[in-house]
């Protein structure tokens, strides 16, 4: 049985570098635990202190799928890091490599920054 997945919604300062006011991310209940309990279901790109796979406590909105993030309940141990460099910075590649020593998500966008 395929397991129904829903978006939680962190909100996020719009001033700051990026300028968004939030970001949904999927996650998966984890009904084990209790109805607003979810799996974070991939990598936040903007939301600070949560991390993939992250088990946190949500409330539900008028859309039922869609919950707003209240709490980090259980941290499953991966880190997200963004590093924000110039597409001509070269020393980028030895120190992108030196981080690959471990299980690694990410992504990976070459802009001017």
């Amino acid at each position: 049985m395929a397991v129904r997945l829903v978006k939680v919604h962190f909100t996020l300062d719009s001033m700051d570098w990026h300028g968004h006011g939030g970001e949904f991310v999927w996650a998966a209940p984890v009904s084990a635990i209790g109805q607003t309990t979810f799996r974070i279901d991939n990598t936040p790109f903007f939301a600070r202190d949560i991390g993939y796979r992250d088990i946190v406590e949500a409330k539900a909105t008028e859309d039922k799928i869609v919950f707003e993030f209240e709490r980090v309940v259980e941290r499953s141990g991966y880190s997200t890091y963004m590093i924000l460099v110039k597409s001509d910075e070269p020393r980028f590649n030895n120190l992108w490599s030196k981080l690959g020593h471990g299980p690694i998500r990410g992504i990976l966008k070459s802009e001017a920054v």
